[in-house]
């Protein structure tokens, strides 16, 4: 891990390069007592202490500081206040939410290959990731391997159109002793394959599984069976053994690769999915079960979302049914004897939902980008929009919108904020309920799940309390517009929305 030397070892440092005495620095800072310095060098002082010299240290005209050194001393200062796990997560979690889109990595992978590959001409891994490109099927196991270099490289092999060839990534992330901060860093490098239908992620969780049995998910190694464009069956085998360097060999025989792969498997059941995908089944009961399942992630928790524009709950079902009835219409799907009594069960559930919103005694906040909101205003379609409903007429858009405004005037647990940060991951909707779990999902996701509509659920509690503190304590007093500047953006979004055609 990085060293975080404490306030007081970065000042002696400090001191040490400019060859002063702590008698002389004591002088120089307008101290009655060198004593009182020499605790603060020692770390013998409370943080109301430090943070009253570090102020007095800023304003002094005697004592240069470079911006690294200023950088230092407030990031010790930091760590004093909130302690190390807590400024790391902190730290993990700013990079996660306010980061922007990461830069392309242009630093490759070397490979030390082995076996039946050296006949490849593979020298780095994105060689590899293109044979694998080039290839009818391809499913890949993954153990660890969280770097955002390592994940930028597999992208291409998953970033393919529908007509690709079968492939899927099944990924399990180290859990076991596991602080928050590495589990938000772990999150970060994946973060670009957690919409893809294609990857399904776990953790091996220390409060599933006993030590000995999360061994084999402790690794950096990856599987890797193909069925190449001749249809012979190749099976890989890498292990990462630095950031930028992997041992690759190719398995002659199906028996050592088995043998590899069975590890992971033997304890699966013990793993906790963080990403999954939907039923792609024909039925309507697909429909009603997956949201009976966000009613409970919802039911009377405390909301803390990031999403483009609107979430289908705050949207009263009187408004969604007739562009709900229109688009099942317009299904190809051998529904018309269940139409009618699917639509009064998802009518009453999306009520309770609606309700949850409003009605409950828990705090509900939500960061929406402008840009989306306008959008919303002037075409009734949202971000996300369900596949099978119909665009929202302006009639239906001016009550949702006046509908919301009254309620964050009135109700005090309802809180919507335009954000004044482009850098906020709007290409996802992030939504935390208390410290129970988050999901995450593609923001233009259709929710059709006949095409395999996939999400991630992260249950671990501590990465939860860790995103609400941060959404709490950073994102709302700095990253949003003020309340007021929030009501008047909901007044020009209303003032956008076209008359009715004649």
């Amino acid at each position: 891990m990085q060293d975080y030397p404490s306030f007081g070892t970065c000042l002696k440092s400090m001191l040490d390069s400019r060859d002063l005495s702590v008698q002389e620095a004591a002088r120089m800072f307008g101290m009655k007592s060198s004593t009182s310095l020499a605790r603060i060098i020692h770390d013998e002082v409370n943080f109301k202490t430090l943070e009253r010299f570090w102020n007095q240290l800023q304003e002094n005209e005697t004592f240069f500081l470079s911006t690294e050194e200023t950088q230092m001393l407030q990031r010790a200062l930091s760590i004093q206040q909130m302690g190390l796990e807590q400024y790391l997560s902190h730290e993990a979690m700013w990079k996660l939410l306010l980061s922007g889109e990461r830069p392309a990595c242009p630093e490759d992978i070397e490979l030390k290959i082995y076996g039946e590959a050296s006949r490849l001409p593979f020298s780095v891994f994105s060689q590899l990731i293109d044979f694998f490109t080039q290839c009818r099927e391809v499913e890949i196991i993954l153990s660890g391997c969280c770097y955002p270099r390592f994940m930028d490289l597999l992208l291409p092999l998953f970033r393919q159109n529908e007509k690709a060839p079968s492939l899927s990534l099944i990924h399990c992330l180290h859990g076991f002793q596991c602080r928050s901060h590495v589990l938000i860093k772990n999150i970060n490098a994946i973060l670009p394959l957690l919409s893809l239908n294609n990857y399904t992620a776990y953790i091996a969780d220390r409060k599933n599984m006993k030590q000995e049995t999360a061994a084999p998910y402790r690794g950096n190694e990856m599987l890797c069976t193909v069925k190449d464009s001749e249809n012979n069956i190749r099976r890989f085998h890498g292990v990462l053994i630095e950031k930028n360097k992997m041992m690759l060999i190719e398995y002659a025989e199906e028996t050592p690769y088995k043998f590899q792969a069975d590890q992971f498997w033997h304890h699966h059941a013990q793993l906790s999915p963080i990403k999954t995908r939907t039923s792609s089944g024909l039925h309507l009961q697909d429909y009603w079960d997956y949201t009976q399942y966000l009613m409970q992630q919802e039911d009377n928790r405390a909301i803390y979302s990031i999403k483009p524009d609107l979430p289908l709950p705050c949207i009263h079902p009187d408004l969604i049914l007739p562009g709900l009835i229109q688009g099942l219409k317009n299904m190809n799907l051998p529904i018309s004897d269940e139409r009618d009594i699917f639509i009064q069960k998802m009518y009453q559930t999306h009520l309770q939902r609606w309700k949850n919103v409003f009605e409950k005694k828990k705090i509900t906040h939500i960061i929406f980008e402008i840009g989306a909101m306008m959008n919303f205003a002037r075409t009734g379609v949202l971000s996300d929009h369900f596949f099978a409903m119909s665009p929202f007429s302006p009639l239906e858009r001016r009550l949702i919108l006046t509908h919301l405004r009254t309620q964050m005037q009135e109700n005090p647990y309802f809180n919507i904020h335009f954000s004044s940060d482009p850098a906020l991951p709007f290409h996802l909707e992030i939504t935390c309920f208390d410290q129970k779990s988050m999901l995450i999902c593609g923001s233009s996701a259709s929710y059709d799940l006949y095409q395999g509509h996939s999400e991630s659920n992260i249950s671990q509690g501590d990465f939860c309390q860790v995103f609400q503190e941060f959404y709490i304590n950073e994102l709302l007093p700095s990253h949003v517009h003020p309340p007021r500047a929030s009501l008047t953006i909901m007044d020009q979004l209303i003032s956008m929305i076209p008359s009715e055609a004649p």
